[in-house]
């Protein structure tokens, strides 16, 4: 498991390889709901997101974020929770090459969501205060 703190109020969102795996982890959080992504990623990912929560979730998963998620890193999961996204594998990476992998995802997340969390975070934290 890799994580990345950001410091800043997120959605809940779990972005999962492969939907149709039935023992894949789920998310925790309650009243979820899944987002049909772009193109023909729903092949490929099931982001799931917490309910009115889904046009934050399309503003961090764009088409050039999942065209890498599919062919750079599509071993790993991402959840966000809170202020903390993590990354993390379905099996034990074993790999150094793997691993290399893990890190490259982490430093393209640091620097391509960090300005976007950062603009998202007034309207996530007031749709929380209105949600309750």
């Amino acid at each position: 498991v890799f994580e990345i703190d950001y410091n800043v109020t997120l959605p809940k969102i779990m972005l999962r390889v492969d939907l149709h795996r039935w023992w894949l982890p789920m998310p925790t959080f309650k009243n979820r709901s899944i987002v049909s992504l772009e193109g023909d990623f729903d092949h490929f990912f099931g982001l799931f997101v917490e309910r009115d929560f889904e046009i934050e979730a399309l503003q961090i998963f764009t088409p050039d974020l999942m065209e890498k998620l599919r062919h750079e890193w599509n071993k790993f999961n991402l959840e966000f929770s809170n202020d903390t996204v993590y990354i993390y594998a379905n099996r034990v990476i074993s790999k150094r090459e793997d691993l290399i992998k893990m890190y490259g995802l982490a430093q393209h997340l640091v620097k391509k969501l960090a300005p976007v969390v950062k603009r998202m975070e007034s309207s996530v934290v007031s749709m929380r205060h209105r949600l309750g």
